[in-house]
């Protein structure tokens, strides 16, 4: 890469602090503890002179859509200060070589805890619940420009000590100003079974869309299981979800391990209530996230019923509901990731 080019790779006024590249080798001992990879390179943990630790990634020098990702976290997330955003501290480019510098967070990723067999008990599934739903609100609605996240997943959401969780890897993001409403593209960034039907369909995103995946999410917490791994013969967990929530019987949803201990918390029918509505098919009828933190802390204030929500049955012949790829509008295409110790890297492989 010429200098002209190093210079170009992001605008200077959308820069978080640079950081001198042989410290970050210092600090890292030489990239020697790595705790994770994936298709945009490797994540290490480092200290810092003052004692503070440290994530450092260090993107693929063969990557395109490395570069690509490296521009876009710089750019969003390097604006944003809240307890529920992971902490950017800064990057630093070195000829070929580019790193983004972020706070360490010794919990590693809800997926970890929620999927690996970890135990997390009612108290602390709500207190994630309640900060994820914090910190998307900020995202997008508490800034100048609307920030889209459009990966939103338990991998991509990481635990400090106190298991307070922090909104994380905004590679995929999109930056738009607030009158856009919505951003269209041809390419369907996200992971499946987090993917909004308008995103998956049209391409067509929106803070609603982000809004569906924390709906996933939600039942995925009070539930203990993936959502597209959910084994019913209804399909997915939301269709499962919502079969019992229909019937009254909503307190089969919650995960066996905690059901004896909450179910008679009107947090967890609340969070239910709130995963299905954020969770409908239809992005006019899921609820903006300011009021979704105003339900979540208080009991009082009222709540729709919710609709059928975006899920995708299973017929007689073991085949999805989802539209066929030639139903798309323009290319499709969807995200995998690798995931080590919570840190992870999203990656769109075109269909």
């Amino acid at each position: 890469m010429m200098p002209r080019e190093r210079e170009n790779l992001i605008e200077a006024d959308q820069l978080s602090a640079p950081m001198d590249f042989a410290m970050i080798v210092n600090a890292t001992d030489n990239f020697s503890q790595e705790i994770g990879h994936g298709g945009f390179g490797y994540v290490y943990k480092g200290v810092l002179a003052s004692g503070e630790e440290i994530a450092v990634k260090k993107l693929s020098q063969l990557s395109k859509q490395g570069l690509d990702e490296f521009r876009t976290e710089v750019r969003s997330i390097s604006r944003l200060r809240h307890l529920n955003i992971v902490r950017l501290y800064g990057w630093s480019v070195y000829k070929e070589e580019k790193l983004l510098i972020y706070e360490y967070l010794v919990n590693g990723s809800l997926e970890r805890h929620l999927f690996g067999g970890g135990e997390l008990n009612w108290e602390t599934r709500f207190h994630i619940i309640k900060g994820v739903a914090q910190g998307l609100a900020y995202i997008e609605e508490g800034g100048y420009d609307l920030i889209l996240h459009r990966d939103l997943k338990p991998d991509n959401i990481l635990l400090d000590r106190y298991m307070t969780p922090k909104i994380s890897d905004f590679g995929l993001a999109r930056m738009c100003a607030r009158s856009e409403k919505e951003v269209f593209t041809q390419h369907t960034a996200g992971t499946h079974g987090y993917v909004s039907p308008e995103s998956l369909l049209h391409g067509i995103f929106s803070s609603a869309s982000d809004v569906f995946s924390f709906g996933v999410i939600v039942l995925e917490i009070v539930n203990g299981k993936r959502n597209r791994s959910f084994s019913s013969s209804i399909g997915y967990l939301l269709g499962y979800a919502w079969n019992k929530y229909n019937e009254g019987n909503w307190s089969e949803i919650i995960d066996e391990k905690i059901r004896q201990d909450c179910v008679e918390s009107w947090q967890v029918l609340r969070c239910i209530e709130v995963g299905l509505l954020c969770s409908q098919y239809f992005a006019r009828d899921r609820p903006k996230i300011s009021l979704v933190v105003a339900q979540l802390q208080q009991e009082t204030i009222e709540i729709q019923k919710p609709k059928r929500p975006a899920f995708y049955p299973i017929d007689h012949e073991g085949k999805s509901g989802i539209p066929s790829s030639s139903n798309f509008k323009g290319e499709s295409s969807t995200s995998t990731s690798c995931t080590v110790n919570g840190y992870t890297f999203s990656e769109i492989d075109a269909r």
